[in-house]
């Protein structure tokens, strides 16, 4: 029966590609099939509210202190969390399936990349020792990764998204450069943003944002970068930060605030939250560095890098919410 669903899977993937490329290009300029990822890309971020919302309904104030109860230890409460809420995102994207050209749900995240974000995240200080980081021995690994791919080939580059897909026409390909990061940019991603998200302690979020998109415009980061890995940026770009929310963080500032916070009966401070938003933003970043993330298309990338997002916000939050002491 395995093996049916899988040859199934596989038919089913052959058909949607190769039907997309028998359709009817649109003739779009390059620059027009550029805005138009970037719009998609951005409207997919919408999602994020049903993400949140989701998980907020099916694990409710009660029973996030039952699950703290019956575990003993910050890791345990880590797996109990991450195997409770591994469907949730198939489940949204199912949910709105009609907007997306994707053959199957996307989830390159699951697997070797999530038991790694879990081991880090349940590290504990040992006496004696330097404060732990999990940020920032997060943000290592991601760059041990790229500094790892970039020697297996000097000249390597990092495909964001390989075409446009829309309905009725074959794939568009963009030219490289807008939709690539070389190694000087993958490792600027990989060491200052992050740090920039949970060290401005004197800053205000609009402020962090100022200061990430500067950043973003001076290291050459094209506008698809942001708008996949650090979408709240993009706002900022496009002058909208302080009137419209982006959606992953609306949902997640929703969840911690309607279910979270109830249950520690308390709140979770800024520099939790700002943890738990950089570490999402790596598990972004981390997700492009895997060999199954996918960027066929707008839909296939921006999906595959909102799940890794998704798994990374909440693996991060569980570990403060344990710590919490509910």
């Amino acid at each position: 029966m395995k093996h049916m669903k899988l040859i199934s899977g596989l038919v089913a993937a052959l058909i949607f590609f190769s039907s997309c490329e028998e359709q009817v290009d649109t003739g779009l300029t390059d620059e027009a099939a550029e805005r138009r990822t970037l719009d998609k890309i951005q409207k997919n971020q919408g999602i994020s509210l049903g993400l949140f919302n989701v998980l907020g309904n099916r694990i409710g104030t009660d029973s996030l202190k039952r699950l703290v109860a019956a575990t003993k230890s910050n890791g345990e409460f880590i797996d109990l969390m991450a195997e409770q809420t591994a469907g949730y995102f198939k489940d949204v994207v199912d949910m709105n399936k009609s907007d997306f050209l994707i053959p199957a749900v996307p989830m390159p995240f699951m697997g070797e990349a999530e038991i790694t974000l879990k081991l880090i995240m349940a590290e504990e200080e040992k006496a004696g020792a330097a404060p732990y980081n999990p940020v920032q021995a997060y943000g290592d690994l991601v760059l041990k990764r790229i500094k790892e791919q970039a020697a297996s080939n000097p000249h390597k580059e990092w495909i964001l998204v390989e075409s446009l897909q829309e309905p009725g026409t074959s794939p568009r390909h963009i030219p490289t450069e807008s939709m690539s990061l070389n190694f000087a940019k993958m490792e600027f991603l990989a060491t200052v943003p992050h740090m920039i998200i949970v060290d401005s302690n004197d800053q205000s979020d609009e402020e962090v944002l100022e200061t990430l998109n500067d950043l973003m415009i001076s290291n050459g980061i094209p506008p698809i970068a942001i708008a996949l890995l650090l979408p709240a940026v993009q706002k900022v770009k496009e002058a909208a930060a302080t009137t419209n929310s982006e959606p992953f963080d609306k949902g997640l500032l929703t969840w911690i605030n309607d279910t979270v916070d109830p249950a520690i009966a308390g709140t979770l401070d800024r520099d939790i939250i700002r943890r738990i938003q950089a570490t999402a933003y790596l598990a972004g970043l981390h997700a492009l560095t895997l060999p199954n993330y996918e960027n066929k298309n707008q839909d296939l990338a921006s999906l595959s890098i909102l799940h890794a997002r998704f798994r990374g916000g909440v693996i991060c939050a569980t570990g403060d919410i344990k710590g919490k002491g509910i």
